[in-house]
């Protein structure tokens, strides 16, 4: 659901409610969850049917910023993996073990965590 006037969009704006990468997420994704709420740090997790990748969207809730943390074990994944950003359409590169993400005050990321190869 989109609450603005789509005409009225900046490019910033039309870029992420027409993000190819985040849509595909949002309409083919199975096996959604939530992951872990801890404070302030909320965690969901979903997959693709046919792809070893997890996707992960990671939210601050609270007022400060946070460095929220997660295991790639937690997901059920190995130690080495690559991330890319779904938002900024960019990978993040490899991440051994785990990730922390530092988010300001309402912030989020949304990540495709794969196993290397």
């Amino acid at each position: 659901m989109f609450g603005g006037n789509l005409p009225d969009n900046d490019p910033f704006t039309l870029s992420l409610i027409a993000n190819a990468e985040v849509l595909a997420v949002d309409q083919k994704a199975a096996a959604s969850k939530e992951l872990f709420t801890h404070g302030n740090q909320v965690a969901w997790v979903a997959e693709m049917t046919g792809s070893p990748a997890k996707y992960l969207a990671v939210f601050n809730i609270g007022d400060a910023d946070e460095a929220v943390h997660v295991d790639w074990a937690d997901l059920g994944l190995p130690p080495a993996c690559q991330v890319r950003d779904l938002w900024a359409g960019k990978d993040l590169g490899a991440s051994p073990a785990s990730r922390t993400f530092q988010l300001a005050a309402h912030a989020s990321a949304f990540v495709k965590v794969s196993p290397n190869k």
